[in-house]
């Protein structure tokens, strides 16, 4: 009786899609706890126009921040992968990018980014974008006040004016977020609503709080007034107040 024993194969195992994910959750958790412990050997010296990581928080709550999300963007990324096993199993599909489906790879990632499905029901979509596109602009916002935390002194660069930008990008990212979460909760089977029939005056309460004193005044300016011919555009010389008068082609 003759037996068969199989050469063992000598080529470089590739690593899994499931690896790769568990991979990065470990790097974004390693590096954020490191983030917590550097500044802890590191000397900083506060700008005049600038803003305090941490301000006015105690010790522990931040010694507790440093270590639970860690822990939970590790715990994320192991089940995200565990996910990630089953789509493995089908067999893969050809995405290939080649210069013949550039254009439309790019297109269908576009319409991917911007949510371009949620966007065609008007009340639905108008919520979900300032959720998702004040969350991505708060994400920016709050991984760039970490980079610039983490610089030395003589490379910080949120101070004075750019500083002044970037806090008022990022309270008014903020203020889109919040509403987009309030009106969700407080509308769940509220269905298709369009735009303008939205509730304006409980969304303005609920930015008031932080947009400070509200004043509205009447003016004789119409968008006409301002109008740059940067492009070949169609303007409505008849109604001022057409979207043609306003929107940039």
């Amino acid at each position: 009786m003759s037996t068969q024993t199989s050469a063992p194969s000598t080529g470089h195992k590739r690593l899994k899609p499931h690896q790769l994910v568990i991979g990065i959750g470990c790097f974004i958790a390693a590096f954020t706890l490191v983030s917590g412990i550097l500044p802890l050997f590191v000397e900083h010296t506060e700008k005049e126009v600038s803003r305090k990581v941490f301000g006015g928080i105690p010790g522990p709550l931040k010694a507790a921040f440093y270590t639970v999300v860690p822990a939970m963007l590790v715990w994320g990324a192991i089940v995200f992968a565990g996910r990630m096993k089953n789509w493995e199993r089908g067999a893969p599909d050809r995405r290939r990018t080649t210069p013949k489906n550039v254009a439309r790879r790019l297109a269908d990632f576009r319409a991917g980014v911007y949510m371009r499905t949620l966007l065609r029901d008007a009340g639905a979509g108008l919520m979900h974008s300032m959720i998702y596109f004040g969350f991505l602009a708060l994400l920016g916002v709050t991984t760039l006040l970490e980079v610039d935390h983490q610089l030395p002194d003589d490379l910080k660069f949120l101070h004075g004016t750019t500083y002044k930008a970037y806090a008022f990008f990022g309270d008014l990212a903020g203020l889109v977020f919040l509403t987009g979460i309030v009106w969700a909760i407080e509308n769940p089977q509220a269905g298709i609503v369009e735009t303008d029939e939205m509730d304006y005056q409980r969304c303005i309460g609920i930015q008031s709080g932080y947009l400070g004193k509200l004043t509205g005044v009447y003016t004789d300016w119409t968008p006409l007034d301002s109008h740059v011919n940067l492009f070949d555009t169609r303007v409505d010389l008849k109604d001022p107040w057409q979207f043609s008068n306003i929107i940039v082609r």
